[in-house]
């Protein structure tokens, strides 16, 4: 499966917005006046300045599974990188016909390797219990309230 899955670019803007849009109607939260039309520009702004970065599982022309990365600037300290960069990971999201055939587990190795060499010393995310093993086998450890992954030195 890991042939399917590459970063996103701005020519993939149809088919990220496609995939939010039904990963927020899956969770029935999505009470946003013209999702399609806020989410197009959000994604649009932020791929373009590099404050978000896409991975995506595209098969036969569709958008399948994917995930995101915020890049967000702190001051620089221990838990930071030089530049004060961190990443925040957001909505791994397959469309449920093709879960389970790994396409998660290769997007976040893409993040990870994304992270590490980027020197981006820690991420976050925020997960459901159905998905904590996911991420626990790529290093995340739960704190209080997220699950944190921290480059090792």
């Amino acid at each position: 499966m890991k042939q399917y899955v590459r970063e996103a670019t701005i020519e993939d803007l149809d088919g990220l917005v496609d995939i939010r849009c039904e990963f927020l109607n899956v969770l029935e939260r999505a009470n946003v006046p013209d999702l399609e039309i806020v989410t197009r520009a959000w994604l649009e702004q932020h791929l373009k300045n590099g404050t978000f970065k896409a991975w995506i599982a595209d098969i036969d022309g569709k958008i399948v599974c994917c995930s995101g990365l915020m890049i967000v600037d702190y001051p620089p300290g221990y838990m930071h990188s030089a530049d004060g960069q961190e990443g925040y990971i957001l909505n791994i999201y397959t469309s449920p016909e093709w879960r389970g055939k790994g396409l998660a587990s290769c997007i976040m190795e893409e993040i990870v390797n994304y992270l590490r060499k980027n020197q981006i010393r820690r991420a976050t995310l925020h997960t459901t219990e159905e998905a904590r093993s996911l991420y626990e086998r790529f290093g995340f450890k739960a704190t209080h309230t997220e699950m944190e992954w921290l480059l090792e030195a």
